[in-house]
């Protein structure tokens, strides 16, 4: 029976390092390649893509070779599709010619759990922009095109390297939960090159962290994120992601009812997610604070008994806490002093406090 993983074992050069990649990534949602400029990241993506030719390397998609000692396929044989920093559309086609182009050069037709050509559109929000040219389009709305046109080639794979770095901060709030609802619904691997913590959270399913050259770790995102000893951690922006299902919106107070693993959670209210519907959430690590009163006299709705399990330093003067329950992580900096204060540690039961419009 075929894997379903994509098999890497890449000799990889450059004028940083000289390094043996060895990844096994599952061929489902999203894999996340992240790291610094210069860790390998694009190197990876470009051999997977077959746009770099390294020596002593394997490939295999799905026990189909794509590079051994013996075996080359060319990038074009691959099924694959490429999404770049820069949009690269053809300047002199209309948005609608330049997704028919990819619809009429793909060798694969859609599946069955794939989104129609009309379907992605809708969903990338550029419905109204297939009679408009390229040069007419805003930076956020050529990227929006060049992921749709890469989706109606019907990849295999879906290979994206750092696709919203060169968008300001309002094109990548306006098209984050676009890519992040297609990459859910489109039925393709993708493997997702960014330096951008909060994208790596909120889209991928999958984590591989790297170092010039070197994996450090690879594993499910979650729980990646939450793990004292890698660099996510200890980072100021440090984020958990945490599973849940929407249970029901209170209109009259205009919160939203979702259930986690740790507990029940009160969003700001979210009309758009329908009731019974899972979703991630995201909880900045300094957005939760810990207290050892267990009186609900206190405005913030979102209180959770949860155990410490580790507690790291994050400088001179925070702290990261690591708190659990169910198996599911939550991580809060909090001062040295109030650590002190406090007198926390290792095994005790607290409060953790999380302000409902906090949550993401």
């Amino acid at each position: 029976m075929a894997i379903s993983r994509l098999e890497l074992r890449l000799n990889l050069k450059s004028k940083g390092f000289d390094e043996r990649i060895c990844l096994d990534l599952p061929l489902n949602g999203v894999t996340a390649l992240y790291g610094p400029s210069g860790s390998g990241k694009t190197s990876i993506l470009r051999a997977v893509a077959g746009l770099d030719k390294h020596k002593c390397t394997r490939i295999n998609y799905a026990e189909e070779i794509w590079q051994d000692e013996q075996i080359f396929v060319p990038t074009h044989a691959r099924g694959l599709a490429y999404v770049f920093q820069q949009p690269v559309l053809f300047s002199h086609l209309t948005v609608e010619q330049n997704i028919q182009f990819a619809v009429k050069r793909s060798n694969f037709s859609a599946a069955e759990n794939q989104l129609s050509k009309d379907t992605i559109c809708q969903r990338l929000n550029i419905s109204h922009l297939l009679d408009r040219l390229p040069f007419t389009l805003s930076g956020g709305e050529s990227q929006r095109v060049a992921i749709a046109r890469a989706l109606c080639s019907y990849p295999r794979l879906l290979l994206m390297d750092e696709p919203l770095s060169a968008l300001d901060t309002g094109n990548k709030a306006e098209i984050i939960p676009l890519l992040e609802q297609v990459c859910a619904d489109v039925g393709v691997p993708v493997l997702y090159v960014s330096h951008a913590l909060n994208e790596v959270a909120r889209l991928s399913d999958n984590l591989v962290l790297l170092e010039q050259g070197r994996v450090l770790e690879s594993g499910l995102t979650r729980e990646l994120l939450v793990e004292l000893k890698l660099p996510f951690s200890q980072q100021s922006d440090a984020i958990s992601v945490i599973d849940a299902w929407v249970v029901e919106h209170e209109a009259e107070f205009g919160v939203t009812l979702v259930r986690t693993k740790l507990g029940d959670l009160n969003l700001l209210q979210a009309d758009h997610l329908q009731v019974g519907e899972s979703i991630k959430i995201q909880v900045a690590a300094r957005d939760v604070s810990i207290t050892r009163d267990d009186s609900n006299a206190t405005s913030i709705l979102n209180r959770l008994r949860l155990e410490i399990v580790d507690i790291g330093e994050s400088d001179q003067a925070q702290a990261t806490v690591k708190l659990e329950a169910n198996k599911v992580a939550l991580l809060s900096k909090i001062t040295k002093k109030s650590l002190a204060a406090l007198e926390l540690s290792i095994g005790e039961i607290v409060i953790a406090q999380i302000k409902s419009c906090a949550l993401l």
